[in-house]
Parts: structure tokens; C-alpha cells; sequence
């Protein structure tokens, strides 16, 4: 149900925003003040309408993210294997890839919000797994493991972080 909220705001913010600046980070611009203008006064008693949704994301808890291309990605754990998801504006299912072994010890699945820049996208993973992927293919371009390459802990609940890109 989680998911299918997530695509539904993801879609609707889309729908609404196409024209409108482009936004690529977690709450907006990491303060969670958004400077849109011209937004809705008031939502229809009964909400917006359903446009979409899909079945068979697994289990998570990451949000949906939106690149400059229009692209939507989210995660999902099945059978303990973290995939990242693609779709357009329309639902359409464009492509789904394994990037590696997933958080499966207490509140299953995804945890961090994928981070598109400059036709990557970053994740990481609740086992500490910082993975790069070409947008056009999501082809792993590399793959660090913040806890065994830097002699790290991982929390009680997994990791939960979604990457910053800062400059270069």
C-alpha cells in the first residue's frame, strides 16, 4: 500500500509540475520548504483520482524519485534481493534490475530513496551497499559497501539513507 501511495504522489506531482522546476532531491531541495507557486487552494473532497499503479513492487519502504527526464524510479526486495524499478509518467514499466542482497532482519526490504544526477542514479542499501547505475540501462557502474570497505557498523533497523550528490 506504501508503494502504490508513493507512485500515486510521484505520478500526481508530475502531472501537475511538468512544466515546473526540476526537483531531485529528498524533500525537494533537502529542507522540505517547496517554492512551487500556482498549486491547488483546495483538494476535491473525495482526492484526486487514481492514474496508476503497479503490482509486484516487493516489500520496501523507499520513496519514489523523479529525474530530469521524466524517468520515476523506486526499490523492492524480493527473496531478499534489492531491485531498482523504472517506469514513465504513464506507469509503464520500463525496465527492473537486481543491484544485490537487501535488508531482511526487521522491516523488510528498501529503505533509501534513489538519487538521480547527471544520468546516474545512486542508491544505498540497507546492508550499507553504495551502488551507482547508468540511468539509460540500469547497468551497476560501481559498488562500495560502506560497512566492510570502511570497517563499519550497520543499525539494529538497517541503513536508511539516500544519497547527496555534492558538486563532481
Amino acid at each position: 500500500m506504501k508503494k502504490k501511495i508513493g507512485l500515486l504522489c510521484a505520478t500526481v506531482a508530475i502531472a501537475l509540475l511538468s512544466e515546473a522546476q526540476h526537483i531531485v532531491q529528498w524533500r525537494f531541495d533537502r529542507t522540505g520548504a517547496y517554492k512551487e507557486t500556482n498549486l491547488l487552494k483546495t483538494w476535491p473532497a473525495d482526492g484526486l483520482p487514481l492514474l496508476w499503479h503497479y503490482d509486484g513492487l516487493g516489500e520496501g519502504h523507499s520513496s519514489v524519485a523523479v529525474s530530469t527526464s521524466g524517468k520515476l524510479y523506486v526499490t523492492g526486495m524480493t527473496d531478499g534481493t534489492g531491485f531498482i524499478y523504472a517506469f514513465d509518467a504513464t506507469g509503464k514499466l520500463l525496465d527492473k534490475k537486481a543491484y544485490g542482497p537487501e535488508w531482511d532482519k526487521s522491516y523488510n526490504g528498501t529503505r533509501g530513496t534513489v538519487t538521480p544526477d547527471n544520468g546516474k542514479l545512486y542508491l544505498i542499501s540497507g546492508l550499507g551497499d553504495i551502488v551507482c547505475l547508468n540511468e539509460s540501462d540500469l547497468s551497476i557502474v560501481w559498488k562500495k559497501n560502506m560497512l566492510t570497505d570502511f570497517d563499519g557498523l550497520n543499525i539494529t533497523w538497517g541503513i536508511c539513507e539516500s544519497p547527496l550528490i555534492v558538486g563532481d
